[in-house]
């Protein structure tokens, strides 16, 4: 695990994130905005859509998705809708968070 260290005494641990955004430059600025104020969060990859979103979601299990709601091939609701079934839940785990933001 990756964690970084603060006064040798507390732990924090890194968590993997996605940026899921139909807007490049929306993605690249969120991620610099992280990157500054959130250095425990690292942005693992990002997206434009539901289909790619959901592949990486499968490929890398983040702890954190940062979700835009209007994406090019869908809603972030749909995507959020493909992991209730069953048999897709632990592909995103139960403890990972999911923020759902919108430019509107």
């Amino acid at each position: 695990m990756n964690f970084l260290t603060f006064e040798k005494t507390k732990k924090v641990k890194m968590l993997k994130t996605i940026i899921i955004d139909d807007e490049e430059h929306v993605r690249k600025t969120l991620g610099k905005f992280l990157l500054k104020y959130c250095p425990q969060v690292v942005v693992t990859c990002e997206a434009a859509g539901v289909a790619e979103a959901y592949e990486l979601i499968n490929r890398h299990h983040p702890d954190l998705l940062l979700l835009d709601i209007e994406l090019e091939d869908g809603t972030g609701f749909d995507l959020l809708k493909k992991f209730e079934h069953p048999e897709y839940q632990g592909h995103l785990h139960h403890g990972a968070q999911r923020v759902c933001r919108t430019g509107f």
